[in-house]
């Protein structure tokens, strides 16, 4: 368990990254605000939904190997 978790922060934190890198590009194009809130956004949505899914196939693979 401690293993996903570390796992988890180290995604997160990766994914952080990923936003202000994003940001700092568009942020020569464009104004710091404005349409640079939306990808923010949908970055954030996305990663989370990706851990969602990865905690449920987990969760599967487990229960299915104490199964059988």
């Amino acid at each position: 368990m401690k293993r996903y978790l570390i796992i988890g922060v180290l995604l997160l934190i990766c994914g952080l990254g990923f936003i202000y890198y994003s940001k700092f590009i568009q942020n020569i194009e464009l104004p710091w605000h404005g349409r640079t809130i939306l990808p923010e956004g949908a970055y954030i949505i996305v990663t989370i939904t990706m851990f969602l899914r990865y905690f449920q196939t987990r969760k599967k693979a487990i229960q299915t190997k104490y199964n059988h």
